[in-house]
């Protein structure tokens, strides 16, 4: 499983800021896309994760593959989400998010 490796003291708002600034700027919608989708990926545990992170969000999966291919823009709710479970320790996770 991937995650963030974050220095203690370092506060949440600079990790969200880092992961805006690698999905907004110099990176087309597709790369974008397919950059959160593979992190999603890690995070979940790799096949099924689209079906998964659909379920637990109550959202439909054409509107996320729509995302992963560049056909819609990475919505800053999805950043939040991946940002949450890499900070947070799995055992930690919401029911929702757990295997």
């Amino acid at each position: 499983m991937s995650r963030i490796n974050v220095a203690p003291g370092t506060r949440k708002s600079a990790i969200a800021t880092e992961s805006r600034r690698i999905y907004n700027c110099g990176m087309s919608k597709p790369k974008a896309g397919a950059a959160l989708e593979r992190r999603f990926e890690k995070l979940l545990g790799g096949h099924g994760t689209t079906a998964r992170l659909a379920r637990a969000m109550d959202q439909n999966q054409s509107h996320l593959h729509r995302i992963w291919a560049g056909r819609r823009p990475v919505p800053e709710y999805l950043l939040v989400v991946a940002e949450f479970l890499e900070t947070t320790h799995p055992d930690q996770w919401p029911e929702r998010w757990q295997a």
